[in-house]
């Protein structure tokens, strides 16, 4: 679970490792239980693709969902 104690921010980048197959699930839950807080809904989040370049990687199309 994510964690934060901060009194002003401005964003969140949130990067995620597309050729670790096996946790991009709980990627996507803690991605959805950052989305889902009330205090975070108005801060911007960018998510990047980390190792995409990698041939065991995911798709970036495959990474949007």
């Amino acid at each position: 679970m994510f964690w934060f104690n901060i009194i002003i921010l401005d964003g969140i980048i949130y990067l995620v490792d597309a050729a670790d197959k096996d946790r991009l699930e709980e990627s996507k839950a803690e991605l959805e239980l950052i989305l889902s807080t009330p205090e975070l809904e108005k801060v911007p989040i960018v998510v990047l693709g980390n190792k995409i370049d990698i041939k065991t990687a995911v798709s970036d199309e495959e990474l949007r969902y």
